[in-house]
């Protein structure tokens, strides 16, 4: 299929990108009771390799709906020290 795709995200047409907020919760039972962002309006936009030849192309879809959650987990969690193995949990 492809060898390589490059892909970004673009803020909603006719929106400085300067200006496009995500909302940003903290357990907001009004966004849905999660710790993360999400954003709307949003547009995928890149270009890809065709795999096995020079063969690029390009494309943009729209991305109906783009959400990050966060989980808080131990800092001595086998996956937090393999990344950073001083970790420490705020104060």
């Amino acid at each position: 299929m492809t060898s390589g795709m490059i892909v970004s995200l673009e803020a909603p047409e006719g929106t400085d990108p300067n200006d496009y907020d995500f909302e940003f919760s903290l357990n907001n039972p009004d966004l849905g009771s999660y710790m993360g962002f999400q954003g709307h309006g949003l547009r995928a936009k890149g270009e890809g390799f065709v795999k096995g030849s020079d063969q690029a192309f390009k494309f943009s879809a729209p991305i109906t709906g783009f959400k990050v959650e966060v989980e808080m987990i131990a800092e001595e969690h086998e996956d937090i020290l393999k990344y950073n193995e001083n970790a420490q949990k705020p104060l």
